[in-house]
């Protein structure tokens, strides 16, 4: 499993959304279903299973973050 590389999220879109996506991880890394090891969040086995809710709260909602 490679991940997500949060620098390659950042070059694509921007300080701010890189913010969004380690805020909302958070509580997953906290829930061990993320984990977070050399700049990527990576699914955990049991986060494979929770894998759609895990995308779907880390879907951006314009009202949340401002891309400017």
């Amino acid at each position: 499993r490679n991940g997500l590389n949060i620098s390659d999220v950042e070059a694509q879109f921007g300080n701010q959304l890189k913010h969004h996506v380690l805020r909302i991880s958070e509580k997953f890394i906290e829930n061990d279903k993320i984990y977070f090891k050399n700049n990527h969040l990576i699914l955990s086995d049991e986060g494979v299973f929770i894998s759609d809710a895990i995308m779907a709260e880390l879907m951006l909602v314009e009202d949340e973050v401002s891309l400017d």
